[in-house]
């Protein structure tokens, strides 16, 4: 059955389609689509990822598997979450292989063939929802991690097929870190880390200006753009502490959307 992209596009375009400093969507388009918002968002949140299928193995007695792959379980589910923390993107990624290479005999082992079929089907539909936002230039990075994953679902696929369970597990587990880049939560600490990055960028500027000694007209009028930006930067922080990601979403984009309108 395909899954419309629809709910997806509806959540994270609301920072495109909303008015440009709006801080609120109104009207009866959202109400119609807050049920559908809702829905993507708990597809994203029950993406199969280490820690999830780690912890499904261990309630299920690992399948009847042995002690040491339960250890390794454990073992794998921490090093997933170090990777989670770690600072440099190559130590992260250097982190969640070795866990894949840990958990995938033991995962291999506890699901078997309809279990995994399972676990893939649960991706393809995550992919066949975030499609339609992944040619959006205002998210970077999506489009490619769809794709990444769709290799690796099929890598999947192919390996359970030929009887190679423990394969399989791996281009799962792969496939679920590539996709969990694109739900909702990530799309929203991508951006805010975005607009900080202008923020940052823009108070340098503006300094750099200021020990030249220039001076231009405009200058009260750019002083309340970037207060503007700052208001919405400290909102979308808060909305996605709040667990608000839609509204994270918008915040950030119209938080970067002002600095540009300010130069």
């Amino acid at each position: 059955m395909r899954v419309s992209s629809r709910p997806v596009v509806v959540l994270l375009f609301a920072a495109v389609c909303a008015a440009a400093c709006d801080d609120a969507l109104t009207g009866p388009p959202s109400a119609l689509v807050a049920e559908e918002a809702r829905a993507a968002l708990r597809v994203a949140a029950d993406l199969p990822t280490l820690p999830n299928l780690v912890e499904r193995a261990l309630r299920a007695g690992a399948g009847g598997s042995t002690a040491t792959d339960s250890v390794a379980l454990v073992h794998a589910r921490a090093l997933w979450l170090d990777a989670a923390s770690a600072p440099d993107s190559s130590d992260a990624d250097a982190l969640r292989r070795s866990a894949y290479a840990l958990a995938a005999p033991a995962l291999g082992a506890a699901l078997d063939t309809a279990e995994l079929a399972e676990v893939r089907d649960r991706l393809e539909r995550w992919i066949g929802m975030a499609t339609g936002i992944a040619a959006a230039d205002q998210f970077p990075g999506i489009g490619d991690a769809l794709t990444t994953g769709r290799v690796l679902v099929d890598r999947a696929r192919a390996a359970v097929a030929r009887g190679d369970r423990t394969a399989a597990a791996a281009a799962l587990l792969e496939a679920a870190d590539r996709l969990a880049a694109t739900t909702p939560p990530a799309v929203a600490l991508r951006l805010i880390r975005r607009a900080e990055r202008a923020w940052r960028a823009d108070g340098a500027v503006e300094s750099g200006d200021a020990e030249a000694g220039e001076a231009a007209e405009n200058d009260g009028a750019r002083d309340i753009w970037r207060e503007r930006a700052g208001r919405l930067l400290r909102g979308a922080r808060e909305a996605f502490d709040a667990g608000d990601y839609e509204r994270a979403i918008r915040r950030a984009f119209y938080a970067e959307q002002v600095l540009r309108m300010r130069r």
